[in-house]
């Protein structure tokens, strides 16, 4: 029987209680930064300029804006030392996603390499990190393989819509934790369209962020899941961090991985790109349109929810403007 939050079937849902300036030959031309730049000792300078300096790593308290990067192009900081700030401080030019986010880049001049800090590297090996500049989460490295998709008929708890079947996975990273409320801040400051009060009612419901005060999320859960986010919502912060939300395969396959995730199970419900449909799974009968209307399938389970129904294998659906405050998500690339 649906709730009203829109999570179909037969899940009990409740909603839980809310609750320096870097020194070099081109100083001047760096005092932009201080700002957002601070050198962890006098005689090491953040840009490492100078035979005997030792490059120290710089912290950043906020990511590199336009402006920031553009006084870095033409300071003429070597292309190493750039990619490095990047990496360590982050990176937001308002962009909405990841492919104008390098259009931007490539705009100001910013070297190739520094741009490659975008994307993870390539052929890793099964199991490894990488930190995403655009919002400093860690993803891991799911290796392509074969695996099952479902339950058995022994299994407990098993519902009928887990029919057993066998699926090819290609080779993908993955968010180790879900996107949590100070990320997701970090999204709309950067997004004022997904700013609580100003979202359209066929993007989301009215309970949208419906704990945060404007931008503000409850004193003390930074690090908790971000919850009361819609489908819609969750595809958004995917875009504009360079990934896109998994299918619904990759989500099971990938909570099956020997892989270090967190959350996968238990946590709160998660959203995934696919549409909810019977199985057998197929990637070409619609129910991967991201255009097609109709519930998407969450997965996961959640902390409200009996031990039964906290399996890899379990699945329920949700309406893809609704959202609760059991329902989170994480993204792929």
């Amino acid at each position: 029987m649906p709730v009203s939050v829109g999570l179909a079937r037969r899940r009990p849902l409740k909603t839980p209680s809310s609750a320096h300036a870097p020194r070099s030959r081109q100083g001047s031309q760096m005092r932009g930064v201080t700002h957002r730049l601070q050198i962890a000792a006098v005689t090491a300078v953040a840009l490492g300029f100078g035979a005997s300096a030792e490059p120290q790593q710089p912290r950043c308290d906020t990511p590199l804006a336009e402006g920031d990067v553009r006084q870095l192009v033409e300071a003429g900081v070597p292309a190493a030392r750039m990619r490095q700030l990047l990496l360590t401080c982050g990176i937001d030019l308002g962009q909405p996603d990841e492919a104008a986010l390098e259009a931007r880049l490539r705009l100001i001049g910013a070297p190739l390499s520094v741009i490659g800090a975008l994307r993870p590297p390539d052929a890793p090996e099964r199991g490894a990190s990488w930190i995403s500049p655009i919002d400093q989460r860690t993803m891991v490295y799911v290796s392509a393989g074969t695996s099952e998709l479902g339950s058995r008929p022994t299994e407990s708890g098993r519902e009928a819509d887990e029919d057993l079947q066998t699926v090819n996975t290609n080779d993908f990273w993955i968010d180790v934790a879900e996107v949590t409320n100070a990320e997701y801040r970090q999204f709309v400051l950067s997004r004022p369209e997904w700013q609580k009060g100003g979202v359209a009612r066929d993007l989301a419901d009215a309970d949208y962020l419906k704990d945060w005060d404007g931008n503000d999320f409850p004193a003390g859960q930074g690090d908790a899941p971000v919850v009361h986010v819609s489908w819609h919502a969750a595809r958004a912060y995917a875009l504009w961090s360079g990934r896109r939300l998994p299918t619904e395969v990759e989500w099971e396959f990938a909570a099956r991985a020997p892989v270090r995730l967190q959350n996968m199970i238990g946590s709160v419900w998660e959203w995934t790109s696919t549409l909810y449909r019977p199985y057998p799974y197929s990637a070409v009968d619609g129910r991967e349109d991201l255009r097609a209307p109709g519930r998407r399938s969450i997965r996961g389970g959640s902390s409200a929810n009996a031990a039964r129904f906290q399996r890899a294998a379990n699945r329920n659906s949700a309406d893809s403007t609704a959202t609760s405050g059991l329902l989170g998500f994480r993204g792929v690339r």
